[in-house]
């Protein structure tokens, strides 16, 4: 996952998870994510590595062939991340 400013870069990598098919909703889960941690003032970074670690649990928690991510049965990894991935400067 790549985030960008106008001053620096930063990615963050995971493993990655073989789902089939990959649930719906990754990539607006992951925006509310990383929308909810920037307006908690959290430096872009660290945000980028909290919504990335949040939506790699739960694609991770995912029954395979869901199209569904399991928001509210695995909310606990909206709010705190068992795994924290860490964003790199690149």
């Amino acid at each position: 996952t790549l985030a960008v400013t106008a001053e620096q870069a930063w990615i963050v990598r995971t493993p990655q998870i073989a789902a089939s098919p990959l649930p719906n909703g990754m990539g607006d889960a992951f925006s509310a994510i990383l929308l909810g941690h920037l307006l908690r003032q959290e430096a872009l970074p660290l945000a980028l590595e909290k919504a990335t670690s949040s939506l790699y649990g739960l694609v991770k928690h995912t029954e395979n062939g869901s199209r569904d991510l399991p928001l509210i049965a695995q909310q606990q990894h909206i709010a705190e991340p068992v795994e924290l991935f860490v964003a790199q400067a690149c």
